[in-house]
């Protein structure tokens, strides 16, 4: 039998054991070998880490016995307020509808409600959105009408006034998706959404406060396919739109910015491309500060990427932020205007997906990719991540567990560094089939999750 180092020499770069000469079979190190071994011997290890989140009780949401069509929206502001929003049946074999809950520091959930345009037709999977100073939401969605074609909603919300009235900003439309929305303090928005298929069409249009609704713009007209459309504003109006791209086979990372009073770029790609390219680029996810300054992540060739925007100077270049070992995935991104920056993803190590996390400290750069989980009972997947303005950085992701299904997370503190993976409903209170969560976190640390179990949407906060 061929021996080599653990996996390879790569993987000990990446977690810094390079003077490790433990010797396992060539093929990939079994998930219970990396687990055991990269805590005790990473450096992390000299600083205790810091204690573990203190989560309430898991709280449901809405109290519905229909079916669930789309995952869970979760949007939240800088003082730990919250929307949640979701498809859902009121009772089965009926229309579905949209629907919304609030949390409000001090007085915690609302009861849910519809929020849709309630024509009696189907409405789909739900865009929730918050601007940086928690001024305005926005809402959009797609809803079937008489005709069999889809009608594209918005709405808006301020503290003051609640939700506007639904608007429909496309009308009779076949094979598009729900629109995106993405909101500034002033009350301006921007909307984006993609419509049919060979051709595919990225459109967006904008709403100016005080004007109302401008023209549709036609971003892209000539695509195979659009999808993992992602859109963001910062405090003076600008936005940043990033969508995959599919010209012919394979999809590329595209970008547009919007420049308020002026209009759109031309769309640009912002990913290295060696030609041919016969790997897609997925699961996009961007990040925009109230600045302008946005970061975004995606995969491609079993590598998780990054690329950063700066106003003024525009795109940098995209660059491979994990190595060749394991095949990650489904990668999230956040980050504060103190400059403190954190990647999570899933990568699967030959046994099971693993949970991992690079973290960028303002003075010091980035650290070495770090696994933040150790469960050897199954996968943990879909990691998701929320940072707040001191650089406490919260990650929830789905995690197997001899069959069932839970949600497990882990938080970091600048100085002190990654605390242990908990799970936080651990007596299994939400049920056993947990799945795609979410999380938010306020300025003193406290973070909300929020989770979709089977049929059921359920809450937890850290105290």
């Amino acid at each position: 039998m061929r021996y080599s180092r653990l996996t390879s020499r790569t993987i000990l770069q990446q977690v810094g054991l390079s003077f490790l000469c433990l010797f396992v079979p060539a093929q990939a190190a079994p998930a219970s070998v990396l687990k055991m071994i990269i805590p005790v011997l990473a450096s992390e290890k000299q600083i205790p880490p810091p204690p573990a989140l203190t989560w309430g009780s898991p709280q449901r949401l809405e109290s519905n016995t229909g079916f669930i069509w789309s995952t869970v929206q979760l949007t939240g502001d800088a003082a730990g307020n919250a929307f949640v929003t979701w498809a859902q049946q009121a009772q089965p074999d009926t229309v579905m509808r949209v629907w919304l809950n609030r949390y409000s520091v001090g007085s915690g959930w609302q009861v849910a409600q519809t929020i849709d345009a309630n024509t009696g037709y189907n409405a789909y999977t739900p865009y929730l959105t918050i601007d940086p100073t928690a001024t305005h939401a926005g809402l959009g969605w797609r809803e079937e009408n008489a005709s069999g074609y889809y009608d594209l909603y918005t709405r808006f919300y301020t503290a003051a006034n609640g939700w506007t009235e639904p608007v429909i900003i496309q009308d009779q439309v076949s094979a598009v998706s729900s629109p995106i929305v993405s909101v500034d303090p002033a009350g301006n928005a921007m909307t984006a959404w993609h419509e049919g298929y060979k051709p595919a069409i990225l459109k967006a249009r904008r709403y100016g406060a005080g004007s109302g609704w401008e023209t549709t713009q036609v971003l892209v007209s000539n695509s195979t396919d659009i999808s993992d459309i992602n859109l963001g504003m910062d405090t003076q109006g600008n936005a940043l739109l990033v969508w995959a791209f599919k010209p012919m086979y394979t999809y590329f990372v595209m970008a547009s910015c919007y420049q308020s009073g002026v209009g759109w770029t031309e769309p640009q790609l912002i990913e290295p491309v060696t030609w041919p390219q016969y790997t897609n680029s997925t699961d996009i996810q961007l990040v925009m500060l109230p600045s302008g300054a946005a970061m975004v992540v995606w995969t491609r060739e079993d590598k998780i990427w990054l690329n950063s925007y700066e106003p003024g100077n525009g795109w940098g270049t995209g660059q491979p932020i994990t190595s060749d070992v394991g095949t990650p995935g489904y990668p999230d991104v956040a980050s504060n205007e103190a400059g403190h920056k954190v990647v999570v993803w899933q990568q699967f190590d030959g046994t099971y997906q693993s949970i991992w996390a690079k973290y960028y400290l303002p003075g010091s750069g980035w650290s070495l990719a770090r696994l933040i989980e150790k469960n050897t009972t199954g996968n943990a997947q879909r990691p998701k991540v929320a940072i707040n303005a001191t650089g406490t950085a919260v990650v929830v992701w789905q995690q197997d567990n001899s069959g069932q299904t839970s949600v497990w997370t882990n938080h970091y503190v600048p100085g002190t560094g990654w605390s242990l993976a908990q799970a936080i409903d651990p007596a299994n209170t939400s049920g056993t089939v947990a799945q795609s969560p979410l999380v938010t976190i306020n300025t003193e640390g406290h973070a909300l999750a929020v989770w979709r179990n089977e049929q059921t949407i359920w809450a937890a906060r850290s105290q």
